[in-house]
């Protein structure tokens, strides 16, 4: 039996909100598959239409199936084979070899497609498959996967010399993010790590993440710099505005609050450090 979890989203009702499903099928299903019989058993049931949906199947590796010796005689007889379902490589080649393709002796598998995490296209072709490569990836939890997908994403597989070391590398660069947006990221990590810091210590050391036009605005709206003499407001100075943010907050969460924080320069500065993926993972270097 195989399994797709599709995310349901704009529904009516009831399903107004995302919800995610689970779809069941005897057979392997493409994603368009997938998402079009989850589209009819949420219209037949709930009489609504779904707009979109985003059928996952990153938490495991298929593979279809077939034999060189087949191919050359002009046919694509073989099976859409989910690799998750078997231990070890020797498992899904005997099966392969021995039920499969039990009609040709000395069978010369050859898969003819893939569905999995992007990179599995690099490890996965018609003349053979990195079996170390697959198998270790899919004895990951579920958790660690997307952290070594993304990785590979940005890093690639070359100059390592098993998937433990890859695994390993991934895990110590990674610093969170998955499934997040980077400023979002940014924002949480940025809070975490420094919202306990103390104003004048931070501005010492990260003075242009200080939103200090913002301050400016503050400071106008308080009637700070009122010249009775003139009966005029001065305009306020960047050595003003520094002074009455080291004066008037204590920690840089207090900052946060305040909307006291240049986000933009903040993002910027940590992509210098940083890598992003487009599943969100974020490493450092």
């Amino acid at each position: 039996m195989f399994k797709y979890k599709v995310t349901v989203k704009n529904g009516k009702g009831s399903l107004n909100e995302s919800k995610t499903v689970l779809v069941k099928s005897k057979r392997h299903l493409t994603s368009e598959e997938a998402f079009d019989k989850a589209s009819e058993y949420y219209k037949n049931k709930y009489n609504f239409i779904v707009e979109s949906a985003d059928v996952s199947s990153d938490s495991t590796i298929s593979v279809y199936v077939g034999t060189w010796g087949k191919y050359n005689d002009g046919s694509l007889h073989g099976e859409w084979i989910d690799l998750s379902k078997f231990d070890t490589p020797e498992d899904f080649k005997n099966y392969c070899h021995k039920k499969l393709h039990a009609d040709e002796p000395d069978a010369e598998l050859m898969f003819q497609d893939v569905e999995g995490p992007a990179w599995v296209r690099s490890v996965i072709s018609e003349y053979g498959m990195n079996y170390e490569m697959v198998w270790g990836w899919l004895g990951l939890d579920k958790w660690e996967k997307p952290v070594v997908d993304g990785y590979i994403e940005l890093y690639g597989i070359d100059g390592f010399s098993d998937f433990d070391e890859l695994a390993s590398a991934a895990q110590d660069a990674y610093m969170g993010g998955e499934g997040q947006d980077f400023d979002d990221w940014v924002q949480d990590f940025f809070s975490e790590t420094m919202g306990h810091m103390k104003v004048s210590d931070f501005i010492d050391k990260h003075y242009n993440w200080v939103d200090f036009d913002n301050a400016k605005m503050y400071m106008d709206n308080d009637g700070y710099g009122y010249n009775e003499e003139e009966d005029d407001y001065e305009e306020v100075d960047d050595d003003a505005a520094e002074e009455w943010v080291r004066m008037g907050y204590s920690t840089v969460q207090d900052l946060i609050d305040n909307s006291l924080i240049d986000w933009p320069f903040v993002e910027r500065d940590y992509k210098i450090e940083l890598s992003v993926a487009s599943n969100g993972c974020v490493y450092y270097g």
